[in-house]
């Protein structure tokens, strides 16, 4: 049907069209009772075009003399008949005739097409629609020469709305109206085009579909994805009857009356996807527009319901903040269901999602609550002995103070702000017990150590533990000044991450402990460990003491003696991280020892009293370079601390002149001090020192840390030794996983712990809890399940395990991963099933891939790596069916 006015657009399609039988055409004749009344000359370039109306044979030939010599194409337009133009003309048009605008015609040609889709030509706008884009782009021929549907309206809603694809679903229609203008672009097509694109867009993405092209028509559309996300707390699956009015005044900005819920829920679940995918500005500005139509209809209350507005984080936060409280004051034994359902929901907010400090600080504050519910629940006696007291708290309270430090690094919601201090309190109570306790051994055991017992004097460190590694590999000892248990295990946990893994020269092997000298200040300990005596010092003393101990020495190539590099000499020139001689010496192996001195923490403790540190290879900028080198050249990495220090928190500031964590005997001595007597007490000279054992005295200026008193995290030295492979050297043995459960994940009430007695000396040691690659002892006091038993015995087990490969798992291995496992209803986080079965985390999925191998018969998930969750999960009773052990 020709056009009644013909447009640009059509009129470029048409020479296209006709371009395609004749190339090399350059004036075109084109019939149309319409009239062009556009300027005669158009675009530039490739795409100029000069259009006449033409109304006789005159004006034709005028139109032909006019046309510019370097014009591509020259068109005219006739309401002639072909008959009453002369030949002289029509020789000179393409294919020597006029052609009719016929869009659908044009478009058959253009897409070299036989057959046009009748879904299509029931609409005849959309042909001269199609054409109006058709001019300037390329169209290559149909498939099957069929012009279908779905060509069509992928043109038009990509060129027309900016929409992909033919079929855009309500994510792409959503995530078009925020980052463009798809709104605007919407009211500005023509109702018919409208009708027509919401009934072949809803045809494929429902009803749904319609109500939000309905919105866009709206002085609201280019909210839809705010209106979305609304959504999200107005008809939530949680929400009953109390937001019903909200829901009624949603529907002016919706723009309908009738939304059914189902379509509701269907526009919010969108929205919700598209959150993730919008660049942060956009995102911004609909997180903004969301809050400002929540309050208008009344239910800001209630955004705890959403999670994506930052309001509705708040509010969980605030929540878990209240009910973290009432967990304090009720002096709970285990961690209530709602506040693990309050955790839960913090955690499923997308706020959570990215890592943050603030995510962090509530995983810390809940493990804190499960340790406090454990320390009211257990009702243990408690540790006596020095060592017994080291011991202790090396497992449990340096995970109890990392947990604190986090905590104090400020929040913004002032509700779990003030939840976080009731919690620091409570914790920091019990923390103050402990440190009288150990205080008191401190002063009965003259800060003796013990090293038969794993806790080794500082002074003696050398040669109890750097020596022997270095007798049997190269060794890099590097000592972190200040580093205590919190700083130490969350360094460590980094550390492993990156491929290394913690070893021990000690059958069974062990954690070590160091134990500071007296005052636990640098200018004794670290002078005191280089040296190999008790002693003070500075730098210069310390490199002196490290090449000339006879252990070290004893162990070294002659013209290699032990190297001591200390922070001045870390970093290189220009823009190398690490000084070329440190290099140089890590690389040599005829080098046997090598020391370096980080001073990170340290320097925090006077520089960084607003700063909240993360402790890990990136925050010490040198240690990755420096543990890169040591891992190329096979070190062992001797990774310790001459002392520990206390963060500020409520400290009062007492009269003492020495320095800040000790003082001179005499003037009598406050509840928070005691007097050591020991010979490896060095400040001041007499053998005798005050110091405080708790961590709310200091003697001079406030700092954000302090060290030289008698607390555990003063006094107790973490001592690693890191092995750069997976597979453990000759003579040593992979260090058992030591993380508590509490601060895995809760777990079930457990039986009375008994009293903890003093460790027998080392050769009279029991031997340690196996690992799941250790042969097991057959009294094994673990309880089986019935069900368990018999799938050991099953025959289809033997002929899976045949079929598994080389590697078969041991059943002794399987029994201990499935009584894990079962005992907690076959769920656990891979963190979790680690400690559990005693296996080192980085070597669980291997373990599991073969264990998979075995149970998932047929291919059916038996056992399951959920990653996204970092959980394992084992369905217990497709097993027993696929394994045909009944209902045991």
């Amino acid at each position: 049907m020709p056009t009644a006015a013909p447009s640009l657009g059509v009129i470029r399609a048409q020479v296209r069209a006709i371009r395609k039988k004749a190339p090399s055409a350059r004036v075109f004749g084109i019939f149309s009772s319409g009239r062009w009344t556009g300027p005669s000359v158009q675009g530039d370039g490739d795409d100029r075009l000069a259009v006449y109306q033409c109304d006789s044979p005159l004006e034709m030939r005028l139109a032909l003399q006019e046309s510019p010599e370097n014009t591509p194409a020259t068109v005219l337009v006739t309401p002639l008949d072909q008959g009453k133009v002369n030949d002289d003309i029509l020789v000179r048009l393409a294919l020597r005739r006029l052609h009719p605008l016929n869009s659908w015609e044009i478009i058959r040609s253009l897409f070299q097409a036989r057959q046009l889709d009748p879904r299509i030509t029931r609409h005849s706008f959309l042909a001269d629609l199609l054409l109006e884009h058709a001019g300037t782009r390329e169209i290559p021929p149909v498939a099957g020469g069929l012009v279908d549907a779905d060509t069509v309206w992928g043109i038009l809603l990509k060129e027309d709305l900016g929409l992909s694809g033919a079929h855009p679903d309500l994510v792409g229609i959503l995530r078009c109206s925020a980052e463009s203008d798809l709104a605007r672009r919407w009211q500005a097509c023509s109702v018919e085009f409208r009708s027509a694109a919401s009934e072949w867009i809803s045809d494929q993405a429902g009803e749904t579909a319609a109500a939000i092209l309905k919105c866009l028509e709206t002085e609201y559309g280019s909210q839809a994805l705010a209106i979305g996300l609304v959504m999200g707390v107005v008809y939530h699956d949680a929400v009953g009857h109390e937001l019903d009015k909200a829901a009624g005044r949603l529907e002016s900005y919706v723009g309908a009356t009738s939304l059914d819920t189902d379509s509701a829920r269907r526009w919010r679940d969108a929205a919700s996807t598209v959150v993730g995918l919008l660049p942060r500005e956009t995102l911004r500005r609909c997180k903004d527009e969301a809050e400002a139509i929540l309050k208008s209809i009344g239910a800001a209350d209630h955004a705890r319901h959403s999670n994506e507005l930052d309001s509705g984080f708040e509010q969980r936060l605030s929540r878990f903040g209240g009910a973290l409280i009432a967990h304090i004051d009720a002096r709970a034994t285990s961690v209530s269901a709602e506040l693990q359902e309050i955790n839960a929901s913090v955690m499923s907010h997308r706020l959570a999602r990215d890592g943050s400090r603030r995510t962090e600080r509530v995983t810390m504050a809940l493990r804190l609550a499960r340790w406090l519910a454990d320390q009211r629940r257990q009702n243990v006696s408690q540790p006596v002995g020095l060592a017994v007291i080291a011991r202790s708290y090396s497992v449990d309270g340096g995970f109890v103070d990392w947990a604190r430090r986090v905590l104090r690094g400020g929040e913004s919601n002032k509700d779990l702000a003030a939840a976080y201090v009731r919690l620091v309190d409570s914790v920091t109570e019990l923390r103050e017990a402990e440190n009288r306790r150990f205080g008191g051994a401190l002063v009965e055991e003259r800060a003796a150590g013990a090293p038969d017992l794993g806790l080794i004097p500082v002074e003696q460190v050398l040669d109890r533990v750097v020596a022997p590694v270095a007798v049997r590999v190269p060794v890099l000892l590097l000592l972190i000044d200040g580093m205590n248990w919190a700083v130490f295990r969350e360094l460590v946990s980094d550390i492993r991450s990156h491929d290394w893994i913690e070893v021990s020269g000690e059958t069974p092997p062990e954690r070590i402990i160091g134990l500071a000298a007296l005052p636990s200040v640098t200018e004794v300990c670290r002078t005191s460990l280089f040296c190999g005596s008790i002693r003070r010092g500075q730098a210069s003393d310390e490199a002196r003491g490290f090449a000339d101990h006879p252990a070290l020495a004893g162990s070294s190539q002659p013209g290699f003696m032990p190297k001591l590099f200390h922070k001045a000499a870390l970093e290189g020139d220009d823009d190398s991280s690490l000084a070329g001689d440190i290099r140089k010496a890590l690389a040599n192996k005829k080098q046997r020892v090598v020391g370096i001195v980080i001073n990170a923490v340290d320097d925090h403790l006077d520089k960084g009293d607003q700063i909240d540190a993360i402790w890990n290879m990136h925050q010490i900028r040198v240690l990755e370079p420096i543990l890169a080198e040591a891992a190329s050249a096979g070190r062992c990495v001797v990774m310790l601390s001459d002392h520990g220090h206390m963060l500020d928190r409520q400290t009062v500031s007492r009269e003492g002149d020495d320095g800040l964590r000790w003082r001179q005997p005499g003037g009598g001595l406050s509840d928070e001090e005691i007097e050591v007597a020991s010979a490896r007490v060095v400040l001041p000279e007499g053998g005798k020192a005050i110091v405080p054992w708790s961590e709310r005295l200091r003697y001079g200026p406030k700092k954000n840390g302090y060290h030289g008193g008698a607390t555990p995290q003063e006094m107790l030295i973490p001592i690693s030794l890191l092995w750069p492979e997976l597979q453990v050297p000759e003579g040593f043995e992979e260090l058992p996983i030591d993380v508590p459960q509490w601060w895995i994940e809760p777990e079930r009430p457990q039986p009375v712990i008994e009293t903890i007695t003093e460790r027998p000396p080392a050769r009279d040691r029991k031997p340690a809890e196996p690992t799941l690659f250790d042969p097991i002892p057959e009294d094994s006091t673990a309880a089986s399940v019935a069900w368990i038993e018999s799938l050991l015995r099953c025959e289809t087990l033997a002929v899976q395990k045949q079929r598994a490969g080389r590697a078969p798992v041991d059943d002794k291995v399987l029994r201990r991963l499935l009584e894990a496992l079962a005992s907690r209803g076959g769920s656990m986080t891979t963190r979790a099933l680690a400690s559990a079965t005693g296996t080192p985390e980085h070597r669980l999925p291997g373990l599991l891939a073969i264990v998979q191998r075995v149970l998932n018969v047929e291919g059916y998930a038996v056992l399951d790596r959920q990653d996204a969750a970092n959980t394992v999960v084992l369905n217990i009773s497709l097993l027993k069916k696929q394994f045909e052990l009944g209902s045991e």
